[in-house]
């Protein structure tokens, strides 16, 4: 009661009543403003206990792909992608190769 200023109310008089009335408004007021500190921070709380809870999920998602992988599927995929960028390349050099014989061609003429 102390922290909110009630100590020693007096209702005695009409003068103390009046004091006596302010003093609870402002122990209200006071008690008002802490649950409000109190619900904001609650809320933060859930805020990042969610956030937490999500960033778990995916992380064991992510090792549950990562566990499940299929190992040598993945190797097979990567040396058929490997294959066909070395055959683009390929492609690539050729056509490069046309046009300079095309530019060559044309220049004779």
């Amino acid at each position: 009661m102390d922290a909110l200023g009630l100590t020693n109310v007096d209702i005695n008089t009409e003068a103390a009543t009046v004091l006596a009335s302010t003093a609870l408004d402002n122990a209200l007021s006071s008690i008002n403003k802490s649950y409000a500190r109190l619900g904001a921070q609650q809320k933060q709380f859930e805020v990042h206990k969610d956030l937490v809870t999500s960033n778990m999920q995916s992380l064991q998602s992510a090792l549950s792909e990562f566990i499940d992988t299929d190992v040598p599927e993945a190797v097979t995929r990567m040396g058929q992608a490997s294959v066909q960028f070395q055959i683009a390349s390929a492609m690539l050099v050729q056509a490069n190769q046309k046009t300079e014989q095309l530019l060559a061609l044309t220049h004779k003429i």
